[in-house]
């Protein structure tokens, strides 16, 4: 697939995710499609980094887990979505800065580290290493409930930090002089990216069946994930 999202490849996966960019690129300007490829890039190729601890069977260090899982998730190329949402693009002189690098970042493992939590039961069933509690456990020889009070204790430490992060990006957005609508834009954005967040995690753990323990198996017995019936 080229920065465009044009397939360049038979692959039904790279043309699923090249029809949505050639749905998503018109229009945009050269730095959100720049960052938007990376974090593409990225997301891509975290899964194969996954991919490998899982055939692996070990699960990577909690230093490492914790990149590893960010840019795994989707989390990164959706917050680039949200700011057409908006209908303004945050250009990269404030995209690049800390203060939205970590409001960014830390929606992403805020988002991740939640997910964990509720669909530990799957992975455990499934025999999958990449899980911060199974991380946490396995790093520090804590008990299951031990490793989820870890995980749910570095939650609230993130949500702190990106609240902290948050006001820093006020500070970066009256130095920028950039214009009122949008600083307004960026400020909705980040707040969108809050309520993503915490619809999410009331979904993972109220309205979906997806964590319940997998029903089906894999040849060698082990359960597997619904995602294996695709």
């Amino acid at each position: 697939m080229d920065r465009r999202g044009r397939a360049t490849s038979g692959n039904p996966v790279v043309a699923a995710v090249a029809d949505l960019c050639t749905r998503t690129f018109p229009g945009r300007g050269p730095e959100w499609e720049r960052r938007f490829a990376l974090n593409l890039e990225t997301w891509l190729a975290g899964h194969a980094r996954e991919n490998a601890f899982r055939a692996a069977a070990v699960p990577p260090g909690s230093a490492e887990y914790v990149r590893l899982r960010r840019d795994a998730s989707t989390v990164l190329p959706n917050c680039d979505l949200i700011e057409l949402t908006e209908g303004a693009e945050i250009p990269d002189a404030l995209y690049y800065r800390g203060a939205y690098q970590e409001v960014v970042a830390a929606t992403a493992d805020i988002m991740c580290w939640a997910n964990d939590v509720h669909s530990l039961p799957g992975e455990l069933a499934a025999g999958d290493p990449i899980n911060f509690v199974v991380v946490l456990a396995e790093e520090r020889r804590l008990d299951w409930p031990a490793a989820v009070r870890c995980v749910c204790d570095r939650i609230a430490d993130r949500v702190a930090e990106r609240t902290a992060a948050e006001r820093r990006l006020d500070a970066d957005l009256a130095e920028l002089e950039l214009p009122d609508d949008l600083r307004r834009a960026v400020r909705r954005g980040v707040a969108n990216q809050g309520s993503w967040a915490a619809g999410m995690e009331r979904w993972d753990r109220t309205d979906t069946i997806r964590h319940a323990a997998p029903k089906f198996t894999d040849e060698t017995g082990r359960a597997g994930y619904a995602e294996n019936l695709l």
